[in-house]
């Protein structure tokens, strides 16, 4: 046999050798697992308005024997932008990871590392992309065009601004610079005229103003010297009966307002009508279908009688209602406020005042509510609330929240 031929069965033989030994053994030898850490975040890229802030939840999954506390800590944020550090304790599967941003801060793009780390485990990381939008002004009440659009007042940039709800356009209806006619001091309450007219109460003009939908030209309505009767204390909300009639609420009264002489006539103050409630920094009104006035103020959502002026209280500070500010009625008759306390939509039942969150915090996902006011209800249910810098729209069963616009 040549060298060649010896070498080759020689290494055959010691292959089949090892074969066999292999066989015999017990098990193949396995390379040990050591602790591990693996992180998930609930979203990959968030958006969050000056002045706001907005939450990620963070899983995390232990390996390899590891069960102890997980620090989490975010890196890359820019300036204005905070992120505390959160830990997981030993047990727990789950974090909260808040990203405040600044009124001050820059509007831009950032991508941040969320790094997971814990005693003796190599640390986790993932990357979080943020998005600092624009907070301008103060949208405060707001209303709807018969053809779906959103018409809110902006009481900081007095300005009367409308905003296409599928896009989120925003085009300015009237201000200083659109439109002739007195200028605005700070526009609060909105409503929509039969004609499509808008109404604006202003309590530093303290009048009520007519809008041009169109050119933006604004006329006064009521004033001191525009109508007689009652003059107005600083008025806030303003709504318009199935009559035409408006009926706006001011600090210490709620009055009907002839939509063509700007007559004033005081429907329910603490002389007039009988109940329960007083007027106090009445935040917004509501008509119901029957002709009942609702009226969110500090204290309580009310139910007015149009002629009487008689109040009741529907629903008063308790659990789930703290500072109604915006009311709306929805069209199986239940009524929805925001909460400026509680950051929250809430209804309430019409008959017993029972109160259910219909989103927040807790319920429903999406950008959270900070300081919401002005509510309206679109065609298909849907609600629209105004928040600071943005519009919210609200899934009536879910409590899902989605920004419609944002500056």
């Amino acid at each position: 046999m040549n060298t060649h031929v010896r070498a080759s069965c020689c290494l055959a033989a010691a292959l089949l050798l090892s074969g066999v030994v292999a066989c015999g053994s017990d098990s193949p030898t396995q390379p040990s697992l050591g602790p591990s850490i693996v992180l998930s975040l609930s979203a990959g890229s968030v958006e969050v308005i000056q002045g706001d802030s907005v939450t990620v939840t963070a899983t995390i999954t232990r390996g390899g024997g590891f069960d102890g506390a997980v620090s989490l800590s975010v890196t890359g944020a820019p300036s204005g932008v905070t992120v505390p550090a959160v830990t997981i304790d030993a047990g727990a599967t789950v974090g909260t990871i808040a990203i405040e941003a600044a009124g001050t801060a820059e509007p831009e793009t950032s991508s941040l590392a969320v790094e997971a780390s814990g005693t003796g485990v190599t640390a986790e990381s993932q990357s979080l992309s943020v998005v600092v939008l624009r907070s301008a002004g103060a949208p405060n009440l707001i209303s709807i065009e018969a053809d779906g659009n959103l018409v809110i007042t902006d009481y900081v940039l007095d300005e009367v601004v409308r905003f296409d709800p599928v896009t989120g356009e925003r085009t300015i209806v009237s201000d200083s610079a659109t439109g002739s006619g007195p200028a605005f001091w700070g526009p609060q309450g909105i409503a929509v005229e039969a004609d499509g007219n808008l109404v604006v109460a202003d309590p530093l003009l303290d009048a009520v103003v007519r809008i041009d939908p169109i050119t933006g030209d604004r006329t006064i309505v009521s004033d001191a010297s525009t109508g007689s009767g009652a003059p107005f204390g600083a008025p806030l909300a303003i709504a318009v009966e199935a009559d035409g009639n408006l009926v706006v609420t001011d600090r210490k009264s709620v009055l009907r307002v002839d939509p063509v002489t700007g007559d004033r006539t005081i429907l329910s103050d603490r002389d007039t009508g009988v109940g329960l409630g007083l007027f106090g920094a009445s935040t917004d009104i509501a008509v119901e279908a029957d002709g009942n006035l609702l009226v969110t103020n500090e204290s309580s959502v009310q139910r007015i009688h149009p002629v009487t002026g008689d109040r009741m209280i529907v629903s008063s500070p308790g659990t789930s209602l703290a500072f109604p500010t915006g009311v709306a009625v929805e069209t199986s008759g239940d009524v929805v406020v925001t909460d400026g306390d509680l950051n929250a939509v809430i209804r309430v039942d019409p008959i017993t005042g029972d109160r259910t969150i219909l989103s927040d915090a807790n319920t429903g996902t999406g950008p959270a509510l900070h300081g919401p006011s002005g509510i309206t209800i679109e065609a298909d249910g849907n609600l629209v609330v105004t928040h600071p810098g943005a519009l919210i729209r609200v899934d009536p069963l879910t409590g899902d929240r989605t920004i419609v616009a944002s500056n």
